[in-house]
């Protein structure tokens, strides 16, 4: 490691070490809330149903708490480890790419910046973990990696959270290139998305079936068996042209109608990407709530690899 690089690092660890400090001060009212919402999961209590299944997380801050601390201090050690551990991940990443090495330490105050953004709504613990496998996943997607790649990577992100099947779409989606038109180039690559897309979302509904027994206080939670959501697609809509206008929260509207916008812009050369950043935020459309900011968290490391044009080398050269 040369010496600047070793500077740089510095540098990161001492924004992350800032970062987790604020973090802190903004969550001082919620980290028992957040600590129990983290352990009724393994509890089978889940606040919803829709979080049964996020067993990674809660297991990672659990081990925390068998070397003597309570659960409070075990997630708020957690918290700071994922805030550096991300950090770091995204300047490493950067470090190794020839191309983008210049902005490595540029990428990690862009993405302090949007990350700070997003906490309007204090982050769950597996969004934390989201936000890092998913930074794994951008990578993956603009450095055109291998199908074993995102297979592994698939099998990890399913323990932490459901939003692992979007690795699997992109399976599908990567057997397809455009030269003049639309061309199946791997059978593979196609099968594999699919069959790991069905088998995610069974195992999701089995885990949610056989790890939850109620919610906080033996309740039910009928409203979420189906799809852990609601359906806000025009509440949503509503709120993105209309109801944020006037209010602080038009900066959700400015900051997903913004990005969609510049993200557009790649589709000539990153259509891959570009396509499944969409999906990503019409999943937000649709099934959460335009206005609960830590939700865009995931978005988060597609658009730092669009803002710094990570990977340009391995443009996908296909016109639209």
């Amino acid at each position: 490691m040369n010496v600047r690089k070793f500077f740089n690092l510095l540098i990161v660890f001492a924004i992350s070490l800032m970062v987790y400090q604020i973090i802190r001060q903004l969550y001082d009212p919620y980290w028992q809330e957040l600590a129990d919402s983290t352990f009724r999961v393994l509890a089978g209590k889940p606040d919803w149903l829709a979080y049964q299944n996020r067993l990674l997380a809660p297991f990672l801050v659990s081990i925390i708490t068998s070397f003597g601390v309570s659960q409070v201090s075990a997630l708020k050690i957690f918290v700071l480890f994922m805030v550096v551990g991300q950090n770091v991940l995204l300047f490493l990443l950067f470090s190794t790419s020839k191309e983008a090495s210049r902005n490595a330490i540029f990428a990690v105050l862009a993405y302090t910046i949007l990350f700070l953004f997003v906490q309007e709504y204090r982050l769950y613990p597996w969004d934390y973990v989201d936000i890092f496998l998913f930074t794994f996943f951008a990578w993956g997607v603009f450095e055109r990696k291998s199908l074993l790649f995102f297979v592994l990577l698939f099998f990890v992100a399913i323990l932490n959270r459901e939003s692992a099947l979007f690795i699997s779409l992109y399976m599908a989606l990567d057997a397809f290139e455009i030269d003049g038109k639309l061309i199946l180039k791997s059978k593979t690559k196609l099968i594999t998305g699919i069959a790991l897309t069905i088998a995610g979302i069974l195992f999701v509904i089995a885990i949610r079936e056989f790890l939850f027994i109620s919610q906080p206080g033996g309740f039910n939670d009928s409203k979420h068996e189906l799809i852990g959501n609601h359906f806000n697609l025009l509440k949503n809509l509503n709120a993105l042209f209309v109801g944020n206008i006037a209010s602080f929260q038009i900066l959700n509207s400015l900051f997903l109608l913004g990005s969609m916008g510049y993200v557009l812009t790649f589709l000539k050369h990153k259509w891959k990407a570009v396509l499944i950043y969409l999906v990503l935020l019409l999943n937000i459309l649709i099934f959460g709530v335009v206005n609960e900011s830590r939700l865009y968290g995931i978005l988060l490391p597609f658009l730092i690899f669009f803002l710094f044009n990570f990977g340009d080398t391995k443009a996908e050269t296909a016109s639209l």
